[in-house]
C-alpha cells in the first residue's frame, strides 16, 4: 500500500494524553514487523479507542485490511500508534505483524475481526 491512501474516514480522538491515531510529522516513518516491541497490556480506554478506530477505518475502507498510514476525509497525514498496533497483534485483534510493503516494512495490518456492516465477528 502506498504512504497515506485516501481514506473518507476521520478518526475518534482519544480525550487523553498520547493520541492513538497521529498526525504526521517529518520524522514518522513505518516500521519493520521487529521494530514494534511493546509488552502486552489490560484494555484501557486509549486502547479501546484504538480498537474503535480500527473498526471504523475497516468499515470506511470496506476491508480488513487497514493501512499503517492513512489521509483522512478532512485532508490530514494520519498514522496508527505502534505501541497500540503491538498490543493489538498481542491479544490477537489483529493478525500477527509482517513486513507487506516494497520497502520491507509493515504498510498494513489485518483485523482478526471481519467487519460486516455494524457488526463485527471472528472470522
Amino acid at each position: 500500500m502506498p504512504l497515506f491512501t485516501h481514506v473518507d474516514f476521520v478518526p475518534e480522538p482519544y480525550k487523553g494524553p498520547g493520541q492513538t491515531v497521529r498526525e504526521k510529522t517529518r520524522t514518522y516513518r513505518r516500521w519493520r514487523a521487529t521494530d514494534y516491541d511493546n509488552a502486552p497490556a489490560a484494555l484501557t480506554p486509549r486502547q479501546a479507542n484504538f480498537y474503535r478506530n480500527l473498526i471504523g477505518l475497516s468499515l470506511a475502507l470496506g476491508s480488513h485490511d487497514i493501512p499503517v498510514d492513512f489521509e483522512t476525509a478532512d485532508a490530514r497525514c494520519m498514522w496508527l500508534d505502534h505501541g497500540c498496533i503491538k498490543i493489538a497483534e498481542h491479544v490477537g485483534f489483529i493478525a500477527p505483524l509482517e513486513n507487506n510493503d516494497e520497502s520491507g516494512t509493515v504498510g498494513h495490518i489485518t483485523l482478526s475481526w471481519r467487519v460486516d456492516g455494524v457488526s463485527v465477528r471472528r472470522g
